[in-house]
């Protein structure tokens, strides 16, 4: 139950990105920049829950208030990306290039928090283990 709970609260960033502003509605590029990021969101959810199990502990002090139960983290990092989209979004109509600029930092930072998560619970992984 918890499990549909969290992937539930997960795929509402997916069922909150259409209800985002319409007008200057964003090139396919754009649109996969988003794509991207909801699924790096999730990428992410998934390898924190992964690290803290295995003994990791969160750096981010806003995040960190969230990781009581799965469900509040999976809540947060819904509400954060559908704002990351909002807010992408707000600012594609004011200048498309600026958006998509940003997109691609926040993607690529997003990629290396993830590396960084997998690569620290392997090591506790492997320290456990012995």
């Amino acid at each position: 139950m918890k499990n549909k709970l969290v992937n539930l609260a997960l795929s509402g960033s997916l069922v909150l990105s259409p209800l985002v502003a319409q007008e200057n509605k964003p090139d396919n590029f754009y649109k996969g920049l988003e794509i991207a990021h909801v699924g790096l969101s999730m990428a992410d959810y998934f390898s924190t829950m992964e690290f803290i199990k295995n003994g990791g502990r969160e750096m981010n002090p806003l995040a960190n208030k969230f990781l009581d139960t799965s469900l509040k983290f999976g809540l947060f990092k819904t509400g954060m990306t559908a704002f990351a989209l909002y807010s992408g979004r707000e600012m594609y109509k004011e200048n498309p290039k600026k958006a998509k600029r940003q997109m691609i930092f926040a993607n690529l930072l997003y990629g290396l928090v993830i590396n960084n998560n997998i690569n620290i619970s392997i090591n506790l992984k492997r320290r456990q283990n012995r």
